[in-house]
């Protein structure tokens, strides 16, 4: 909680034929990884562990519920990268990209 920046990720895995959702929070600075799991990815799941109360800068990818909590977002290039790569391929009719 003190530390200025944390990692966020929430990756879907399987156990007891179910598809739970771990929650994985780790700093950089302080060198450490808090994980929680929950049976869904929705904003109730958040507002049970540390994010809800952390205000520093979260580094995540494009989840819309992370966006809910903290104060500055950044986004991991590859997930930037991505998105880019996927118009360029799929939407080849913009300008834009």
């Amino acid at each position: 909680m003190s530390s200025p920046l944390v990692h966020t990720d929430c990756i879907n895995t399987k156990a007891n034929r179910q598809i739970p959702y771990v929650f994985v929070c780790a700093t950089v600075d302080e060198q450490k990884v808090l994980y929680f799991a929950y049976e869904k990815k929705r904003y109730e799941s958040v507002k049970k562990n540390v994010k809800e109360d952390f205000y520093g800068i979260q580094v995540h990818d494009h989840e819309i519920t992370f966006y809910s909590y903290g104060i500055v977002h950044h986004e991991y290039l590859a997930f930037v990268q991505w998105y880019l790569k996927y118009n360029i391929e799929n939407e080849s009719s913009l300008i834009w990209n």
